[in-house]
């Protein structure tokens, strides 16, 4: 078994890039959450599933899949009991 020749080398964004620094990713990041969060915002809204009407983007910030607004998954259910402690 060989051991790999990347091994202890930075990663490279591309082939034949230097590696990027720490404050390069950072940045990039960050441009490309924006673009996705922009990319969200113009995404036709869906209603929430607790029937509150409230209109939603079907991909959260989270970039995952959203059915609910923000604290509407428990709306109009009761809690559980919680047992009682020994």
């Amino acid at each position: 078994m060989h051991p790999s020749p990347h091994l202890g080398k930075p990663a490279h964004n591309r082939i034949g890039e230097e590696p990027q620094t720490k404050a390069e990713r950072s940045a990039w990041f960050k441009r490309y959450l924006a673009r996705r969060y922009a990319e969200i915002d113009r995404m036709p809204k869906i209603p929430c599933a607790c029937g509150c009407g409230t209109l939603i983007a079907p991909i959260g910030k989270s970039l995952k899949k959203v059915t609910y607004a923000n604290h509407h998954y428990r709306r109009g259910k009761k809690g559980q009991k919680r047992p009682a402690s020994p």
